[in-house]
């Protein structure tokens, strides 16, 4: 292997001429290691929830109890020793590939420890990280007392062939995504099934690479229910690492801006004003909001009262606009303001722009670009910069959603946070189970962002793609309506 990297060097590392094709193998150690962590590879989650349940006993444990728990913490030595070793062997690979894997790299350093966090989140709170590379992906799962890995034998062209259909299938309504969505299912979800269940999972955070990032994993499906029936998910990222500990305000104001008026290159959206007015509550005697505050709607939504207004430190900042997700630089994604003038993520992130004190910024209109070469980057980077800038969470859409049944989902979002006392994350998962089980509903026909009711197959939707039968009293059962709304950072 040596003399292998030493002409690897010689050639000035030209991958068409790499001849490395020597790997190191198992000494007798390492192979007692990985022959015992196979015999319980199956049952990590079950010996950490193990633990745990051992853990919570203060003044009546047994010398039985004190023994199991020596060789539950031995057991999971063995799985720390091989889950180490493949994060290793995870980052020569990225060594020697593209420079693309880089971040990669770097993302798997900085999250490298992370059962402590998990701990300190409570139980039912598992990480779920995928690496997608050329021949395969790779998931991560973290519990409060345990890691594993597990990879899935797909090439990367061939899963993103099924993201595109899947994507496909949610963006009109009048098609199913089950289909699709069970075939990803059973690629992401399935093969750690077993794990989540023995963890007694609760809260899925995810952090997702590449084009995964497009689709919203609330959506999968197992051949009898949506993944977000059985898990509250949120999407979990570096910069969340510093303020997942910190518990959000008790009570909620919010400063709710938005655009009904229709702007170049974007359609109107006229139920922002019946939304805006169903979440805030203003001071006036017919309001019917949800939360107290203040609103700014249209050319009273424009870039002087938006810092005004985030320098207040509302604990909600709710924006009902189109923000436009491109790949490439971070001026070429967007927030359109309420007066017609655009504002680039590079502007808020290099101006007068501080999300101080605010505990979830929303944005409940906004959708992506969906493009061969995007790595789904952009749709991170609004996340990222602003949770840096002092936002605990942060809640956006992966395309132009509904109008109308947005306005329901985000009114019915706040109000079971408020009165129910839900954190973020459980408060979403059940506004978008009430739209999936026509809890909730609203009367008006449908006004879709850029898009027509009268949808009709684009060229390169797969034929087999079904009909998705629309059910009278579930109008907004099908997943466009409620799946797109992904929660980043801090969840609580």
């Amino acid at each position: 292997m040596l003399k292998e990297e030493e002409f690897y060097e010689h050639i000035q590392r030209d991958n068409e001429s790499d001849h490395r094709t020597t790997s190191a193998s198992l000494n007798t150690i390492e192979t007692a290691w990985f022959r015992e962590f196979q015999s319980i590879a199956g049952q990590l989650a079950s010996l950490g929830a193990k633990k745990q349940e051992i853990g919570r006993k203060k003044t009546d444990r047994s010398e039985a109890d004190n023994v199991r728990l020596k060789e539950l913490d031995q057991e999971l030595e063995v799985a720390s020793h091989t889950f180490q070793r493949t994060l290793d062997k995870l980052t020569t690979v990225f060594d020697q590939a593209d420079p693309a894997y880089a971040q990669k790299q770097k993302d798997l350093k900085l999250e490298n420890d992370l059962t402590d966090l998990m701990r300190e989140l409570g139980e039912g709170v598992v990480l779920l990280q995928t690496v997608t590379m050329e021949d395969g992906v790779w998931l991560l799962l973290t519990t409060s007392e345990t890691r594993k890995v597990h990879k899935v034998d797909v090439s990367k062209k061939e899963l993103n062939q099924r993201l595109y259909a899947f994507r496909e299938a949610l963006s009109m309504t009048q098609f199913d995504p089950r289909e699709s969505g069970q075939a990803l299912y059973n690629l992401l979800i399935a093969p750690l099934q077993t794990d989540l269940q023995q963890a007694n999972t609760k809260v899925l955070m995810v952090s997702l690479d590449g084009a995964l990032r497009y689709i919203p994993l609330a959506a999968l499906h197992n051949g009898k229910q949506y993944l977000i029936e059985r898990y509250a998910l949120a999407s979990f990222n570096e910069a969340a690492q510093d303020n997942l500990r910190t518990k959000p305000k008790p009570i909620w104001k919010v400063a709710g801006l938005g655009t009904s008026d229709a702007h170049p290159g974007f359609s109107p959206l006229p139920a922002v004003k019946d939304e805006l007015n169903g979440i805030v509550r203003q001071k006036a005697a017919d309001s019917k909001g949800v939360l107290d505050g203040v609103i700014r709607l249209n050319k009273d939504f424009n870039e002087q009262q938006l810092q005004h207004l985030m320098q207040e430190e509302y604990p909600v900042l709710h924006i009902a606009s189109h923000f436009q997700f491109k790949p490439g630089t971070e001026v070429d994604s967007f927030l359109l303001l309420g007066d017609g003038s655009r504002l680039d993520l590079g502007e808020m992130r290099k101006g007068n722009y501080s999300f101080k004190g605010v505990d979830l910024f929303t944005l409940s209109a906004c959708n992506t670009a969906f493009g061969d070469a995007g790595e789904g980057k952009e749709v991170e980077g609004l996340s990222v910069m602003a949770q840096k800038k002092g936002a605990k969470g942060v809640l956006a859409t992966l395309w132009s959603v509904a109008d109308q049944s947005t306005s329901v989902l985000m009114q019915t979002m706040y109000r079971l946070h408020q009165t129910d006392q839900l954190n973020k994350a459980e408060a979403l998962q059940q506004a978008q189970l009430a739209l999936l089980n026509g809890t909730v509903t609203s009367g008006g026909d449908q006004v879709l962002n850029g898009h027509k009711t009268e949808e009709t197959r684009s060229a390169t939707t797969p034929v087999r793609i079904k009909t998705f039968h629309a059910d009278k009293q579930r109008p907004y059962a099908h997943p466009y309506y409620w799946a797109p709304f992904v929660l980043m950072g801090n969840w609580q």
